[in-house]
């Protein structure tokens, strides 16, 4: 079987090559691009391994230093009481008495919640 050369058909032939080139560098390109994208998911997906474990370590310390400035507050409250209570028994009432029925009735409040 022999083909003809003519203008048409080297025309044909040209689209042919044309379109096989086309869908040649589209394979390729989207090869890349899904290797691109396993790339970028597994990145993402260590960031997000590496920021949850940075959260907890921020979120464990945050804990403990709430926990430690209320046991400060618990200490300033009683130091707080004390000292009204000794105004108190100098003599001092008035507001001095208001306040420690106060810090007496919320420190009682506190105990029943928890």
């Amino acid at each position: 079987m022999q083909i003809e050369l003519t203008t048409q058909n080297i025309i044909t032939l040209g689209a042919v090559i044309g379109s096989l080139m086309v869908l040649w560098r589209l394979l390729v390109k989207l090869v890349k691009k899904t290797e691109e994208g396993e790339k970028l998911a597994k990145r993402v997906s260590d960031l997000e391994k590496e920021y949850k474990n940075d959260i907890n370590e921020i979120t464990k310390k945050s804990e403990k230093d709430y926990l430690a400035i209320k046991a400060e507050q618990a200490i300033c409250i009683f130091g707080i009481l004390a000292a009204l209570k000794g105004l108190h028994e100098k003599g001092c009432n008035g507001p001095v008495t208001e306040a420690i029925e106060k810090i007496e009735a919320h420190i009682n409040r506190r105990a029943h919640e928890l």
